[in-house]
């Protein structure tokens, strides 16, 4: 069943650019198309439903993918779920995702891949 809310670092409303699945620098700047949305990490909704396990978490959110991971700390410290984190949204992602992916979990053996058959939709696998 969808749950209506956003992924990010923080359960709150948050302000976002409509910028449509193709974010940009270039969309952000133009603040008419600023909204909000109901946001929950994944903690917290791993808390909130009382999930007896994580086994994979996976998501492509168009820029935010650390900020989604900050809020999924707890998570991949208790559960050590394998991941599938969308990592070209932004220039540093495949540095600065790698290296928070690997502070929450050193053991995790970190593998670059590719979702789709378009070459830049790069995919951090950590197992």
């Amino acid at each position: 069943m969808p749950i209506p809310k956003g992924l990010s670092d923080v359960s709150e409303e948050v302000n976002i650019h409509d910028c449509g699945s193709a974010s940009s620098i270039e969309c952000q700047i133009n603040d008419d198309r600023l909204m909000s949305i109901d946001c929950i990490t994944i903690d917290d909704f791993v808390r909130d439903n009382q999930l007896e396990r994580v086994d994979l978490i996976k998501f492509d959110v168009e820029g935010a993918e650390e900020r989604v991971l900050r809020g999924a700390i707890e998570t991949i410290k208790r559960w050590k779920p394998k991941l599938a984190i969308s990592a070209y949204h932004k220039n540093d992602d495949l540095i600065v995702l790698g290296k928070l992916i690997k502070s929450l979990n050193p053991n995790y053996r970190l593998h670059l891949g590719h979702g789709s058959t378009v070459y830049y939709e790069s995919v951090i696998f950590a197992v």
